[in-house]
């Protein structure tokens, strides 16, 4: 069953320790996701994060939450390489998708 996280403005389906099984936004907010151009050390790119938000947002904290662990082509250094946050907006309805019977 979904969790809601109101000060993160989503809600999540509860998984293993630490991890979650899934998100979505609560109604009036959407996920926005960041891919940097490139991979940077994962100090560098928390303090990118802090910026983009404060430019995006102000003072709230939206609780990011970040990819930092490759399987294929790991760097040399943990590195960060995106993030994703939530913010006011709009979330678009699901696409149905319809089974075409065979003929």
């Amino acid at each position: 069953m979904l969790r809601d996280a109101p000060r993160g403005d989503y809600r999540f389906l509860p998984g293993i320790d630490a991890f979650s099984s899934g998100t979505v936004a609560a109604p009036g907010h959407e996920i926005v996701h960041v891919t940097l151009a490139a991979p940077v050390p994962w100090r560098a790119g928390f303090t990118r994060i802090e910026r983009h938000l404060r430019e995006q947002l102000g003072e709230d904290n939206p609780i990011p939450w970040t990819n930092v662990a490759p399987v294929v082509a790991a760097p040399a250094e943990p590195s960060l390489y995106a993030f994703s946050y939530t913010a006011p907006g709009a979330t678009p309805p699901p696409r149905r998708c319809a089974r075409r019977r065979a003929s």
